[in-house]
């Protein structure tokens, strides 16, 4: 396995996580919301005018089509800041971000958000920083459609996921975080039929196991070869 390979940037879970002693001192400004799981912060089509500081649970921003189609940009973790990317362009929004478990966040209105970005360096920062990140993390997904064959788009997606979330065991790489075949389709744009076919291929080849949502990498030097190998050739 190549330990130099850093998944830094291009899992498509954003933690950028503001520093604390400015979420202490901002949080009281804000106004307090709830939210149950599935439902919409922020639907598709609306013009943004609040910022989102999630203080707990996780956040999913997808695109629906006509069709019901779905296509999965990235989740955002508590910690950090939501709807800033609709908050600035100020044209409706392009996605909608949908809890995946319950969350509780603080809003912040545009003139008051905007007086907070000149106080605060460090939330000034952030904001610079995320909006970096979620550029990295849409043009490797780009890159990988462009240039990989599904299987390889699998693989490569895999391989950061295990390094990012896996935890060693006797039987390998246990993936700590649940997610579903359906999941990594949208992720990666791709059918989910495709992506069982390629779960099934690298469970044949005995490079990873599959239950209840839980992945386990069995040989991460082999899903390293596949991912890598070749994708640029292709």
């Amino acid at each position: 396995m190549n330990e130099g390979f850093s998944s830094c940037s291009l899992l498509p879970w954003l933690d950028n996580k503001i520093d604390l002693n400015t979420v202490e001192e901002i949080l009281p400004y804000g106004i307090k919301k709830t939210y149950s799981k599935d439902s919409y912060i922020i639907s598709q089509g609306n013009i943004v005018d609040s910022v989102y500081y999630l203080a707990t649970g996780k956040v999913k921003i997808i695109t629906v089509t006509i069709n019901g189609k779905e296509k999965t940009y990235w989740h955002t973790l508590a910690g950090n800041i939501i709807g800033d990317t609709p908050y600035f362009h100020q044209l409706p929004s392009n996605a909608s971000i949908i809890a995946t478990e319950n969350c509780v966040v603080y809003a912040f209105k545009k003139s008051l958000f905007e007086r907070l970005l000149a106080e605060y360096p460090s939330l000034h920062k952030y904001i610079t920083t995320t909006m970096a990140n979620k550029i990295r993390v849409l043009i490797n997904q780009i890159q990988t459609m462009s240039f990989c064959k599904p299987l390889v788009q699998v693989c490569k997606f895999l391989y950061f996921f295990a390094l990012d979330f896996g935890k060693q065991t006797e039987k390998g790489l246990l993936i700590q975080q649940e997610i579903t075949q359906a999941e990594i389709a949208s992720i990666n744009s791709l059918h989910r039929i495709t992506v069982t076919k390629a779960m099934n291929q690298l469970k044949t080849a005995n490079i990873l196991d599959y239950k209840n949502k839980l992945l386990t990498i069995k040989d991460m030097d082999k899903l390293y070869e596949l991912a890598f190998g070749e994708c640029f050739q292709q």
